[in-house]
């Protein structure tokens, strides 16, 4: 199966070197998905694991101009402890998912790579969608506790900033992840 670049849809048939000369004549440009489809599998899988690395990047940028890791964000961090106070970053599940999903979307792909079944590359699209998501919100819910014994009080105030580049990075990457899953399932769709 041929894409042209409008869109048209051609049954892969050998034709005439007439109609090859045409083409070329035309300036359309004609991509086998059956490559396609692989290569697509191959930059969704290495999109997955790179935004799965980037845990380890800067994630928050705090307005004081702390720079927390995914790592801290993600797993939890203790600020400071002492016996009349304590403060620390709790263990935040969306930022998990945020940074993971797409992890598992990877292996989903490299599951699926005999198969070839477009829902699971459907699947992989949500997967990577959700992660962009969770990632692209962190500032809006990664939070601190303090804790003070002495007055029983539990405050949960937002971490103030922004994202560090290696969210953006993660972000963006999990966005291409969607536009690549979509397209995979396309090319699996179209390209038998």
């Amino acid at each position: 199966m041929e894409l042209r670049l409008l869109v048209v849809f051609v049954r892969k048939k050998k034709v005439n070197n007439m109609r090859n000369k045409k083409k070329k004549k035309q300036g359309l440009i004609t991509i086998d998905l059956d490559k396609a489809s692989k290569v697509l599998w191959i930059v969704t899988m290495a999109l997955g694991v790179l935004v799965s690395l980037l845990i380890f990047a800067p994630c928050l940028v705090s307005q004081t101009g702390d720079i927390h890791t995914g790592l801290q964000i993600t797993f939890g961090e203790k600020w400071f402890d002492v016996e009349f106070a304590r403060e620390y970053v709790p263990f935040h599940f969306l930022t998990f998912l945020g940074y993971f999903l797409p992890l598992l979307a990877a292996g989903l792909m490299f599951y699926n790579y005999k198969k070839e079944n477009k829902w699971f590359d459907l699947i992989v699209s949500v997967m990577f969608l959700l992660s962009f998501i969770f990632i692209i919100l962190i500032p809006q819910y990664a939070h601190f506790v303090k804790e003070t014994p002495i007055l029983d009080t539990v405050t949960k105030p937002l971490i103030e900033g922004k994202l560090g580049w290696g969210s953006q990075i993660a972000g963006a990457s999990s966005f291409l992840g969607i536009i690549s899953g979509l397209l995979k399932c396309f090319s699996d769709t179209y390209g038998k």
